[in-house]
């Protein structure tokens, strides 16, 4: 029988998958960039640091981290296009779709999304 551990120990470098330090430090970027939210800025910037401390020691180590550092070093911006159908050009380049409606038709009361006029009646 093994001995219990005092505490856990915490996942840092990546294996075959992503740690989950890396993959929270790529979902707290991701959110801040989504939603705006100090919450999620500080979130981030708090994970970075935390693997950036143990980068220099093997960076290959933490490669889906540096996806989530390179997205704050180089940020992008990003482009909404909305529109009450899509263009001819995304329905013939998507004929497997079910329905040419890129969004669900769900109502929008959460968050972001109450923010954003809806043209349906």
């Amino acid at each position: 029988r093994a001995e219990t551990l005092i505490t856990r120990p915490k996942e840092i470098f990546d294996g075959a998958l992503p740690s989950g330090n890396t993959a929270a430090a790529l979902l707290f970027d991701q959110l801040d960039r989504l939603t705006g939210e100090a919450k999620w800025r500080e979130a981030a910037a708090r994970q970075l640091d935390f693997l950036a401390s143990h980068a220099a020691r093997y960076p290959a180590g933490i490669a889906f981290g540096c996806i989530a550092l390179l997205s704050r070093l180089y940020p992008t911006r990003e482009l909404v296009c909305v529109a009450e159908e899509p263009p001819a050009t995304l329905r013939a380049s998507a004929p497997t779709r079910r329905s040419s409606r890129c969004c669900s038709s769900a109502p929008r009361t959460r968050g972001w999304e109450s923010s954003v006029p809806s043209r349906r009646k």
